[in-house]
């Protein structure tokens, strides 16, 4: 099981429908497209590479420091010594984790970006997806909104129970502390198998996902029609067909809302097509999980992550 399938639910929780992006590394941009896998977005385009051109606008300026937190503490209350801070002074904090799964997230200068226009945005995509796009996934999924922190600390637990040493040359108070904002941040001794991302720059902490969805024909089965469907493959090929371009599909009617829908006249022709944009769900993220095999709880097994690409240490996990 991945630990995400604990951390994402209470993530999307906290954020009012956002979903973390993992690794934290991983570049993602507003119209990047790919597939759910095993509880994350795993990128394979973007549509910018297809004409889309996405003017995006800041909606909490990058001022803002925040703390997502889950069966985590931080105790500050020691204070420093010279041993125990970094070079010139400071503090330091203890974090303890208790359950796999368990995180903390401190993040500053907190900016989250979206489309400025959603209904030009929306009638872009829509247009190039009916269009065809041959690398967009049959069941693809898009990014549409992404959280940006200058700085973040990030820490995961992947056991039953770790904690981490944390130093600090400034002293370690405010919110979001941790994140290194005013200072440097140096991960010490630690217990457990942790995911360390500590103090770095530039991080696209989290992302809105939706999916292009073909509403049902009238008198159809309720629910929305993923790409891969024989009513998309009808559409495809009037359009595809005819080899028309994006232009030649005007707009009729946008109706706004939780999943916004769009249907457009094809020219020249009485035929007309919807196309909606449906949140991604907690349940159905979830569902991308894998199992994986389980350990007798009375058997360790070592845990080992690349630490370049990860940041992590090597860690033994119990159960």
């Amino acid at each position: 099981m991945s630990v995400l399938k604990h951390i994402q639910p209470k993530i999307h929780g906290m954020t009012e429908g956002l979903f973390a992006n993992w690794m934290p590394n991983n570049s993602v941009s507003i119209g990047d497209f790919g597939a759910m896998r095993r509880c994350a977005f795993e990128r394979s385009g973007s549509l910018q590479d297809h004409g889309v051109e996405i003017d995006s606008a800041s909606i909490e300026g990058g001022k803002n420091n925040l703390e997502y937190k889950d069966k985590s503490s931080v105790d500050t209350s020691a204070s420093a010594t010279a041993t125990d801070a970094l070079p010139g002074g400071g503090g330091s904090a203890a974090v303890q984790f208790s359950g796999q799964g368990s995180f903390l997230y401190h993040l500053s200068e907190v900016d989250q970006e979206r489309p400025k226009n959603m209904k030009v945005f929306h009638e872009q995509v829509a247009q190039v997806l009916l269009c065809g796009i041959p690398d967009f996934p049959d069941d693809g999924v898009l990014v549409t909104e992404i959280q940006h922190a200058k700085k973040a600390t990030i820490v995961v637990s992947d056991s039953k129970s770790g904690s981490l040493e944390l130093k600090t040359d400034f002293e370690p108070v405010g919110k979001a502390f941790l994140s290194g904002a005013k200072g440097q941040v140096s991960a010490g001794a630690s217990t457990g198998s942790l995911f360390q991302w500590i103090a770095n720059d530039d991080t696209v902490t989290l992302l809105r996902l939706v999916r292009p969805v073909f509403p049902p024909p009238p008198g159809g089965p309720e629910g929305g029609t993923p790409l891969a469907s024989a009513v998309v493959d009808w559409i495809r090929g009037l359009v595809g067909g005819r080899k028309l371009h994006v232009s030649e599909l005007p707009l009729l009617r946008y109706v706004e809302g939780e999943s916004p829908s769009l249907v457009f006249r094809v020219a020249e022709t009485d035929h007309e097509v919807e196309l909606s944009f449906a949140e991604i769900t907690v349940a159905e993220l979830i569902e991308t999980d894998e199992e994986v095999a389980t350990v007798d709880e009375d058997e360790s097994v070592d845990i080992e992550i690349e630490e370049v690409a990860y940041q992590q240490r090597s860690g033994t996990a119990s159960g």
